[in-house]
């Protein structure tokens, strides 16, 4: 049902994106959880705020990739294998930059020794409030635990008024 609501809604003139997620920026992720660099030597565990979203998440924040790609639905591993990092969560997993980071692999917690690929780097963004630093956040589009849920939809609109959209 959600994506019949996400195709209605995009189908609307004056809808640029309509994105789901588990979390919008300006609240809590919610979804700590210890993960790992894959070849860390001392084998640490680095605590991550955990998001899920879809394809459309990054372009309709307008959030911006210092390096690699958004997911994309031409790369099925996209949805079960890959990640994007903020910057912060690249230097705490100890990658020296962002060109490193992509192509690099993490371990999620609850999932021994699955290997995520690193396909992007994004800028580090408020994901809570604005008086807070910046946390480490993973950025997915894989629920493997079944808890991360998408509960939010989000709507960005284009040159169209409020108004004309909504009265449609």
């Amino acid at each position: 049902r959600m994506l019949q609501f996400k195709e209605t809604l995009t189908g609307i003139n004056g809808v640029t994106y309509v994105t789901q997620s588990s979390a919008v920026p300006g609240v809590m992720a919610g979804y700590d959880m210890a993960n790992r660099r894959v070849g860390d030597p001392d084998n640490a565990n680095k605590m991550c705020q955990m998001i899920r979203v879809d394809y459309d998440f990054l372009p309709a924040y307008g959030l911006k990739l210092i390096e690699g790609r958004n997911f994309s639905r031409s790369y099925p591993t996209d949805s079960t294998e890959n990640v994007i990092l903020n910057e912060t969560a690249m230097r705490l997993f100890g990658f020296h930059n962002a060109n490193e980071a992509v192509n690099g692999y993490v371990h999620l917690e609850g999932h021994d020794n699955k290997r995520f690929r690193v396909i992007g780097v994004t800028n580090d963004f408020h994901q809570e409030s604005l008086k807070e630093n910046y946390r480490p956040l993973v950025i997915m589009i894989y629920n493997p635990w079944k808890w991360i849920d998408n509960h939010f939809v989000s709507v960005k609109l284009g040159t169209a008024s409020v108004d004309q959209v909504v009265n449609k």
